[in-house]
């Protein structure tokens, strides 16, 4: 995957169904190095896949110019969007397509490698949706939209991440679904 980080987290659910439906083969997750690496280094912990590999040059990662893999799928978020719209899915079942796998709704929240205990007396609400006017995500492609709703414990690691990357300039946190 070279894509951006809500993109790429919107992956998991499909790779997590594909690691599963095929136990005999090794997955290996190759994600382009950056800032979000320990957002994503943990995956194997969560059973989305066996090794998370990364890579700083976007374009060895786009070519998978990388030997010894007999199957290679680039996780393409445009080719996600374009199966997406076509066929009425959500992004993450979309990515599961791509892969041969079907994701039931139920089954589309991302996996986010944050323990609940982490996050103390705020608990978890089951999940948050977050509109970021920066991202192109939001404008609608033939009729859908890639807002990111996302488990709530993911926010706080990927707030906290785009804040150390200094690529923010202002958030806002609802902790309530009344808020």
């Amino acid at each position: 995957s070279a894509n951006l980080i809500a993109d790429t987290a919107t992956h998991t659910p499909a790779l997590h169904r594909y690691r599963r439906e095929h136990p005999d083969e090794e997955v290996h997750w190759l994600l382009q190095d950056g800032p979000a690496r320990t957002l994503f280094e943990d995956m194997p912990r969560l059973g989305v896949c066996d090794q998370v590999l990364f890579d700083a040059d976007w374009d060895r990662i786009r070519h998978m110019d990388y030997e010894g893999y007999d199957k290679r799928v680039r996780m393409d978020v445009q080719e996600a969007f374009r199966i997406g719209g076509a066929q009425r899915l959500h992004i993450a079942q979309a990515f599961g397509r791509m892969i041969g796998v079907e994701l039931d709704a139920a089954d589309i929240l991302p996996h986010v490698p944050v323990r609940s205990q982490e996050l103390g007396a705020l608990g978890v609400p089951p999940r948050c949706l977050v509109i970021s006017p920066l991202s192109a995500s939001n404008a609608p492609v033939d009729g859908m939209a890639g807002n990111k709703n996302l488990p709530w414990a993911a926010w706080g690691v990927l707030i906290e991440r785009f804040v150390q990357a200094g690529r923010i300039d202002n958030y806002v946190v609802l902790l309530r679904d009344t808020d």
